[in-house]
Formats: C-alpha cells, sequence, structure tokens
C-alpha cells in the first residue's frame, strides 16, 4: 500500500491523507487504524491521534485495544529515545502495555494536550472498570 510506503519513508502527511480515504470505506482495518494513528504521531499530531483513539472508544468500547494490539503488532517502536513523554505513552498503548500508557499519559499537560489528557481519564475508567 501507498500509505505504509509514505509511512516508512518519513512522509507521514501524505501517508494520513491516504489512510483516511482507506479508512473511509472500512471500519474493521486494525492495520490501517494503527498506521494511521501512527502517522499522526510523526506529524506532531497527538491531540488528533487520541482524538482518534477517543473515537474508536466510543464506537468499540474496551475492544478498541485490542484491536489496536493486533493491528500493531510488530510494527510499533515503544521506546525511541527522543519521543515526548506523550508520544511514549501512546506508543505504549497502541504495544498494547496499558497500564504504562495509563501512567505516562496521565501526567500530560491538559492545556497543552486537552484530546490526550481525556484519553488518560477513558484509559483510568478502563483500568478500574468504570
Amino acid at each position: 500500500m501507498l500509505a505504509n510506503r509514505y509511512l516508512l519513508n518519513g512522509r507521514a502527511a501524505e501517508a494520513l491523507e491516504c489512510y483516511r480515504k482507506a479508512l473511509a470505506g472500512s471500519t474493521k482495518e486494525n492495520t490501517l487504524r494503527c498506521r494511521m494513528i501512527l502517522a499522526h504521531l510523526e506529524t506532531s499530531g497527538v491531540n488528533d491521534a487520541a482524538s482518534f483513539l477517543l473515537g474508536m472508544f466510543d464506537q468499540l468500547g474496551i475492544k478498541a485495544l485490542e484491536e489496536l494490539h493486533e493491528g500493531c503488532r510488530g510494527f510499533v517502536p515503544t521506546d525511541v529515545p527522543e519521543d515526548h513523554d506523550v508520544v511514549k505513552g501512546l506508543r505504549a498503548l497502541l504495544a498494547g502495555n496499558l497500564d504504562r500508557a495509563a501512567k505516562i499519559l496521565t501526567k500530560v499537560h491538559s492545556r497543552e494536550f486537552p484530546a490526550v489528557a481525556r484519553l488518560a481519564t477513558r484509559l483510568q475508567e478502563i483500568n478500574h472498570g468504570t
């Protein structure tokens, strides 16, 4: 897929457009969802990535985590030293590490990353079964 090639070659903005078009016609493409979120992270769109994740939670509930983990398996680097903490937290979530993601994302400043702060709250609710 062209979008994957764009993402792997550092052309995340172009990849995002391709992923958006591909996802418009599909509701269950876990791999595409994962890579779209990664493309958001590459373009510094952490709030966009968090909003997309929140939409998945609204639509699928806890199953969103399983589907993301399935779609991201083997594709998400989790410890990139130069990543901002918020990116590390989102990558941990994509890699299926809910506890680590929640721990990192609860420290996010809500003014700077409002969607990420809402996502952190949602993750805490999921962790506590509410």
